[in-house]
């Protein structure tokens, strides 16, 4: 719209004339004037503006009450609620301070091309509040036109054109915005002002909240600020869900609750313009991507004129931008537009695929640093789907490396181990990392991602309580591998001792005229004593292993709540307050929540965990005192948490020490706590199944299996073990010693690495592990791996190195066997004395 004046309806006399001649031109220059005044005041009205995503309905007349608030998406009726604070609030996205002006009546946020007039012409034929025009659709920009009127100082509006924005006195008295038709709406009157819609898949919107001079909304997980008489968003509010609900509480409190997917809900209070609470995000996927469904708009820039809160729209219009310089400004500005972790790592992936990889380091940066500022901890991080949906560095990694782009993972590998060294699949991602940089790199260099890739473990958990609750997780699956072996074994030994034993049988029919079918399942005696305790071991293993997968499935593994980076979050503190967390790991994990959430009966919960290393250290974190780091320190020596306390592993937390320097390390829960607090001690499981092993038939069979016919086996496995033991104390035939060995023994030999050597209790050594890696390379292959943690590669050289010695140890016996039987197969010279 112009900001010149209205052209003058009349032209000075250049000389003195009559009346009528007077009124003649008059008459003349006004009908020229007016329809340029109107066109030019129409032109500017209607024209559409750069950005808007608000389109006029009717005509709008300046009410005498209207601030126009700028609409969010009405999508599944939720209500929102913020509260009337002006100030930076604490948790509120903002455009950039320099893109991003306060929204005060005609004056856009977010950089509009033009600055709106204070004092705008009077259309020349005002229409009546009462009775709406209908004109074609037409974009606003502001509120309900171009610019926006500012109040005058006493109150009353500036005349504004048919179409511009209503002016800010009395508003609140006419003003009604609400969601109507799929969209919302702001009517006053009979007429409707503006209308917003948000795309689709960005969530649901709430009621609008209407105060007396803001407007909030609430859209997807956000919270929205928006100038009424502008309807340019000037804050946002990631919240922890989909918002159901915004209410104003009191003159200066506006609630705002969420429910999330799982059915609860929480609320949350904004005040003076800062979020009362801290904001730990809930466990919905599509929740993560409402920020980004918002910037999927026709017209990206337009939106942003209305929305510079939302730093996927500078993504959008930055890309598109063919001036470089303009272009990486708006790169730079949606960076610092982002206010989630989730957001700014899904820029930084953005960002780096188009090759700004300064400022995708940037936004990883400071997606980490608000991932530690809100309380969470990458060792927590254990679920892989919430890891992908946080837009984390696993999934870049992995397309570098199935790529071949090294450039691309030697930017995303340092990341993820800062960000989720401890998510299923990063040790796999490290190691072909490490074998991408091969001779290329300082060994050194190789060697620290080598060593990335293998498994950690807290300080929290005892080398005994991994290995059982290692063992625990496969269980089951060890049980059939080690049942495998022992098959593998026994068909080795009957083929070793299969002529000896052939020998005895053809004697025994030529005495007794017959011989048993069941004969040559007795070929148990002819083992030696070495090969029958081998035998009784691994018997006994696989009833410590059922023992130790019964322990690990009493416990229910634990919900995506506490893998998700914090035990903060709602769903979190619900799983933890039903959940029967008993022994000291029970108090430690509960201590550890109450730290983080700040509760001050954090302290009672460490104490009440005892002498339990963990629970010293964080002890120590809370309350000031190093000496409980060298006390956590002497019960566990492998207290990496401690050290770094105490200053001696500067090098070991490299997030913390990146992003939290001045503050001490925690020790955080693992798997293994929850398991021992869930189950109770595995020792105690462990120690019944040699104790009382029936009372393990009563378990429940695993994988869905038949009760009945797992109670059979059961017991069958324990007869066989009882069986084992007592040929122990069935001497061997003479029979079988040095006796002639058949091919098919020589080939198992070979084939089953260690068998061939029961006789020695080393080959155990070569058996066991070729069971389980073996079967662990098969079920990987097969898509449904058991869980050994060892990648496929690493299982194949695993099983490389184990049939390297098995053959060299086959063939020194062999060379051993062979020359006993030519020593029993020479013929004994007798020296008789003269």
């Amino acid at each position: 719209m112009s900001d010149r004046p209205a052209p003058s309806r009349s032209t000075p006399a250049r000389a003195k004339r009559p009346g009528w001649a007077r009124l003649a031109v008059a008459c003349f220059w006004l009908s020229v004037a007016a329809p340029l005044a109107f066109a030019e005041v129409a032109t500017a009205t209607l024209q559409p503006p750069f950005g808007s995503p608000l389109t006029l309905l009717e005509p709008a007349e300046p009410p005498p009450d209207d601030p126009q608030p700028d609409a969010a998406q009405p999508n599944e009726g939720q209500q929102n609620a913020t509260e009337p604070g002006t100030t930076d609030p604490e948790g509120a996205a903002r455009g950039p301070a320099e893109n991003a002006p306060e929204a005060q009546g005609a004056t856009g946020q977010g950089g509009a091309p033009e600055e709106a007039p204070t004092d705008a012409p009077q259309t020349p034929e005002a229409p009546d509040a009462g009775a709406p025009t209908p004109t074609p659709p037409t974009p606003l920009d502001g509120a309900d036109g171009a610019t926006g009127a500012e109040p005058t100082d006493d109150g009353a509006p500036d005349a504004t054109p048919e179409g511009a924005e209503p002016t800010e006195a009395g508003a609140t008295g006419a003003l009604d915005v609400a969601l109507r038709g799929g969209g919302v709406e702001a009517r006053a009157g009979n007429r409707t002002l503006w209308r917003l819609e948000f795309p689709a898949g960005s969530g649901s919107t709430t009621e609008p909240l209407l105060t007396d001079d803001r407007l909030y909304l609430g859209h997807g997980n956000s919270l929205l600020e928006l100038d009424p008489q502008s309807g340019v968003v000037q804050r946002r509010w990631p919240l922890s869900g989909p918002l159901e609900r915004v209410e104003a509480l009191d003159a200066e409190t506006v609630a705002a609750t969420v429910r999330h997917a799982s059915g609860p809900t929480e609320r949350f209070l904004l005040r003076d313009g800062a979020l009362q609470e801290a904001v730990h995000f809930g466990l919905e996927p599509e929740m993560f991507g409402y920020l980004r469904a918002e910037a999927q708009v026709p017209d990206p820039a337009a939106r942003l004129e209305r929305d510079p809160t939302n730093p996927w729209l500078y993504l959008a219009v930055g890309l598109e931008e063919a001036n470089q310089e303009a272009a990486r400004e708006l790169l730079r500005q949606g960076v610092e537009a982002g206010a989630t972790f989730y957001d700014l790592a899904g820029l930084a992936q953005a960002l780096e695929e188009n090759g700004h990889t300064d400022l995708a380091e940037t936004a990883l940066d400071a997606a980490l640093a608000d991932f530690a500022a809100r309380g969470y901890d990458p060792r927590l991080l254990t679920d892989p789907a919430l890891e992908a949906v946080y837009n984390f560095p696993l999934t870049p990694l992995r397309r570098a490396l199935d790529a071949g782009d090294a450039a691309s993972a030697a930017f995303w590998a340092p990341y993820l181990a800062l960000a989720a060294p401890n998510v299923p699949g990063a040790n796999e991602a490290f190691s072909r990392y490490a074998a991408m940089l091969g001779a290329d790199a300082p060994a050194e260099e190789v060697a620290q991602w080598r060593a990335l890739a293998l498994p950690r473990a807290s300080g929290s958990v005892g080398g005994l309580d991994r290995i059982a609750s290692a063992l625990g997780r496969v269980g089951w699956y060890a049980d059939l591998a080690i049942l495998v072996a022992i098959l593998g074994l026994h068909l080795t030994l009957i083929a070793k001792y299969w002529r000896p034993q052939s020998d005895d049988l053809k004697r025994i029919h030529a005495q007794r005229g017959y011989v048993t079918p069941v004969a040559r399942l007795f070929a148990l005696r002819y083992y030696t004593v070495s090969e029958k305790l081998v035998l009784v071991v691994m018997f006994a293993a696989v009833l410590a292993l059922a023992a130790l997968a019964d322990w690990y499935g009493n416990a229910a593994a634990p919900p995506t709540a506490v893998r998700s980076g914090t035990l903060v979050s709602r769903e979190a503190q619900d799983y933890l307050a039903a959940a029967e967390l008993t022994g000291p790991r029970g108090a430690f994990i509960r201590g550890y929540a109450a730290h983080m959430g700040g509760d001050e009966g954090a302290r009672a919960l460490y104490e009440a965990a005892g002498a339990f290393p963990p629970a010293l250290n964080n002890l120590g974190a809370l309350t000031g005192d190093p000496g409980l780091f060298e006390r956590a320190l002497e019960l566990e020596p492998g207290s990496l948490e401690a050290r770094y306390n105490l200053g001696e592993a500067p090098e070991a937390f490299p997030f913390h020490a990146r992003y939290r320097p001045d503050e001490p390390v925690l020790a955080v829960p693992t798997e293994t706590d929850f398991q021992n607090a869930l189950a109770g001690p595995w020792r105690a499981a462990l120690a019944e199944a040699f104790t009382n092993p029936l009372r393990t038939l009563q378990h429940p069979a695993p994988f869905g299996f038949n009760q009945e016919l797992w109670t059979v086996f059961r017991v069958l496995l324990l007869l066989l073990t009882l069986l084992t033991i007592a040929f122990l104390f069935v001497p061997r035939p003479r029979s079988a010693r040095n006796a002639p060995r058949t091919l098919l023994y020589h080939v198992l030999a070979l084939l089953i690495p260690g068998s061939g050597l029961a006789d020695e209790a080393w080959g155990l050594l070569l058996i066991l592990p070729w069971a389980l890696v073996g079967l662990d390379v098969i079920t990987q292959r097969a898509g449904w791996p058991f869980g050994l943690g060892l990648s496929l590669n690493a299982g194949y050289a695993v099983l490389g190195a184990i049939y390297l010695v098995n053959t060299v140890a086959f063939f020194v016996e062999l060379a051993s066997y062979r020359q006993r039987m030519r020593e029993r197969a020479a013929p004994r010279v007798v020296v008789k004395e003269a």
